[in-house]
């Protein structure tokens, strides 16, 4: 089980090398060689340095993608690190989109282990959970008295 520090140097690179390799394609299987070196870059990434080395992993990504038409993305054959062909479509969905939504759940799973108080909005749809709202008591115009002088609603 990767420790929590790892899980965070996993996140900042696996986005946009896969990304990367489905967009520049190498049909030999060295996609993962840039794989690796992504991940040794990662390692040197320190705690406190994450929000913005995540930053810079969604502006890589969005730099690689904002080129390419919606018929591109459909319908352009390409491969994956490792060299096996697929559609960009697939890659992206089947193995990016995948590992960001397996490891954003493993985040979670190791904070609330920690004891923060974050609930399943923060998982499945990225925000906080509301605050419950605040219990009030019923307006005192609205209270009526009974024989037994009690006041009830």
């Amino acid at each position: 089980m990767r420790s929590m520090l790892e899980l965070l140097h996993y996140l900042t690179f696996i986005g946009d090398s896969v990304v990367g390799s489905l967009v520049h394609p190498t049909t030999d299987g060295t996609g993962m060689e840039a794989v690796a070196a992504a991940s040794k870059h990662a390692g040197t990434m320190k705690f406190d340095e994450f929000p913005e080395w995540i930053e810079k992993e969604r502006t890589a990504i969005i730099s690689m993608l904002e080129p390419l038409s919606e018929e591109d993305i459909l319908t352009r054959q390409t491969s994956l690190p490792w060299g096996q062909p697929i559609a960009l479509y697939d890659g992206i969905t089947n193995n990016a989109m995948r590992y960001f939504c397996a490891y954003r759940h493993q985040l979670f799973l190791y904070a609330r282990m920690c004891g923060v108080k974050i609930g399943t909005s923060n998982n499945w749809r990225g925000v906080d959970t509301a605050p419950p709202a605040p219990k009030t008591e019923a307006p005192k115009e609205d209270m009526v008295e009974v024989e037994s002088g009690a006041a009830v609603a």
